[in-house]
């Protein structure tokens, strides 16, 4: 997930290793674009190359968990940006502000760690029927706010 469109074009270019699923969510490029009741925060974007039998993205709008993935895991997990994009997160019970929907956080719970994002209610169903775990940063699993 990415709002440049330079990366945009060379994950699509990486052939056949990343392919887009359909599904999206909204965030924002910069926070100024953001309009003026939303409180954006900047997303860290971090990669585990298959050196490491992973090859995944790990996305956090969390300062905290930023700081500890960046701290806890060197060699493992690299920090490839602090500004991935920038969105709204839910409040301490899971809940998005009027006018946004949850986006929910799924990690496999395997050694090679895929995490995937999703707004949409079946995919949640689907992705829990297959035994990922719910990752975000509630109980309820949400962990960005999207615009409707």
């Amino acid at each position: 997930m990415t709002s440049d469109a330079d990366e945009i074009a060379a994950l699509d270019a990486a052939s056949g290793r990343w392919l887009r699923t359909g599904h999206v969510f909204y965030g924002w490029g910069h926070p100024s674009l953001a309009p003026p009741e939303a409180f954006p925060r900047n997303v860290c974007r971090f990669y585990a190359g298959a050196e490491v039998q992973i090859d995944s993205y790990y996305f956090t709008a969390d300062p905290q968990r930023c700081a500890f993935v960046s701290a806890n895991n060197q060699g493992l997990w690299t920090l490839q940006t602090n500004e991935a994009f920038w969105i709204e997160v839910p409040d301490a019970s899971g809940t998005c502000r009027s006018g946004t929907v949850p986006v929910y956080a799924f990690f496999n719970n395997r050694r090679d760690a895929n995490h995937r994002y999703t707004i949409d209610l079946s995919v949640k169903r689907a992705m829990q029927n297959r035994t990922w775990v719910l990752d975000g940063v509630t109980a309820n699993g949400t962990v960005f706010c999207s615009l409707i």
